[in-house]
């Protein structure tokens, strides 16, 4: 029962383990065994690995570690994808396996659509992503730094509250996969429950749906369906408010 176990997990992670990491070196050591016990449970991970990082794991290390002992590296855009380790002893995983197993698909049909439909010319380069692009230079003034990067997480929750706040009529619509450790559900629900004084107000507007799969829902059968027809309901739904106003 995913929902249920994740409720579970959710309060346990607003609750206890914020007061954990908020108390640091106070923590008594009954406390931190019970923390480490449970987050053991939760997550997998050694208790031995977790009391090494002080209750403290990022994404990248989650990933490598998880399956260690099996050599395989769990995915960041679909935790359900796994492949081979190719450094047993690194601490980060050095790529994600859910996109390497889907990426050559997408490449090869928009490469066959680039050139076949659009006659785009054949001596230009496709680039699957911006980074490594000569000039490209993402904003970073929304990131705070963190322990294991220059760069950890992305906080947007005044941008989207000033947002709202000037167009009354804007809805937002986050479509969150269970699986998904690159744009995490809980993260996104943090977010939306910072967005500040006017938050009721705000949450009115705000639509959330889950699906069981990672960040790109629409490549599994079962979620494609849904993942259309969520996207077209609210469309409709917008479009019933502009009308009516």
């Amino acid at each position: 029962d995913l929902p249920s176990f994740l409720k579970t997990v959710r309060d346990f992670s607003q609750n206890e383990y914020a007061d954990a990491l908020f108390k640091g070196e106070s923590l008594d050591s009954t406390e931190f065994k019970d923390v480490v016990n449970k987050l053991h449970n939760f997550t997998g991970l050694s208790k031995t690995y977790l009391k090494n990082a002080n209750l403290r794991v990022s994404e990248p290390q989650f990933t490598e570690e998880l399956l260690r002992e099996k050599g395989k590296t769990v995915g960041r855009l679909d935790s359900r994808y796994t492949g081979p380790t190719e450094d047993l002893l690194s601490e980060y995983s050095e790529y994600d396996p859910q996109s390497s197993s889907i990426s050559s698909a997408f490449t090869t049909v928009f490469l066959n659509y680039l050139h076949n439909n659009l006659k785009y010319p054949d001596n230009e380069t496709y680039k699957i992503n911006a980074y490594g692009s000569e000039g490209f230079k993402w904003n970073w003034s929304r990131m705070g730094k963190g322990r294991t990067s220059a760069y950890y997480n992305v906080y947007v929750s005044r941008d989207l509250a000033d947002i709202m706040a000037k167009d009354p009529y804007l809805n937002i619509l986050f479509l969150n996969g269970y699986y998904d450790l690159a744009t995490p559900f809980f993260a996104t629900e943090y977010t939306v429950n910072h967005l500040g004084n006017n938050i009721p107000r705000f949450k009115e507007r705000v639509h959330m749906k889950y699906f069981k799969a990672g960040h790109m829902m629409y490549i599994n059968k079962d979620s494609l369906p849904l993942f259309k027809s969520d996207i077209a309901d609210f469309i409709k739904s917008m479009s019933n408010i502009k009308k009516e106003n």
